[in-house]
């Protein structure tokens, strides 16, 4: 092996070069954990959510869970547009078959969604190591939100506001929190080959 600064012989096991007092880069072997393909692009982040739809068990990786939120903001933009379209149809005295179609169509498009975040959400939760069951906490959370809202102008309006936004960014750190890269009690970290 050749010093990088000077080209001169370096002695094995040397941290700095003999001639120019240069720090000597250790390559590092390749370890099985680096050898896995660790990450995640759009695609497979969606078929990898519809195709764990019933799995509760294991990880999802940060990367993962990310990308699978945005295809869940496109597609709730897409089926919010359906429902908007069909109820300006009924309420304006339009066709009722085409309203209806429209509401029947986005109503289980977004039930099909939510059933299949719930799952991954609970694995995004066991990739840090947290408990599936904390879940429940933030679906009581968003309750709370929705009857803090429906409630403004009664007395509950003296319930301070700000302890929903603590819980929501709470919610959040947790979520873009790296995953344990090593086993954790949920098991090993997620690995993309192989269609897993």
């Amino acid at each position: 092996m050749n010093c990088t600064s000077c080209n001169s012989e370096i002695i094995p096991g040397s941290q700095f070069c003999g001639n120019c007092g240069s720090a000597i880069l250790i390559e590092s072997e390749p370890s099985i954990q680096n050898s896995v393909k660790t990450s995640v692009g759009f695609s497979k982040a969606i078929k990898l959510g519809f195709s764990k739809w019933k799995d509760y068990k294991g990880r999802s990786s940060r990367r993962e869970y990310w990308w699978f939120y945005l295809f869940s903001w496109l597609a709730l933009f897409g089926m919010g547009t359906l429902w908007t379209t069909g109820s300006i149809i009924l309420f304006a005295g339009g066709p009722l078959v085409v309203g209806a179609v429209f509401i029947a169509t986005a109503f289980p498009l977004m039930l099909i969604l939510i059933i299949v975040t719930i799952p991954l959400c609970v694995r995004r939760l066991h990739d840090i190591n947290k408990s599936g069951y904390w879940l429940i906490a933030f679906f009581l959370l968003i309750l709370t939100l929705l009857f803090m809202d429906l409630f403004s102008n009664s007395i509950i309006s003296s319930v301070p506001v700000f302890q929903p936004i603590i819980g929501i960014a709470w919610w959040l750190i947790w979520f873009c929190k790296q995953g344990d890269p090593d086993t954790n009690r949920f098991g090993h970290p997620p690995t993309y080959e192989h269609g897993s």
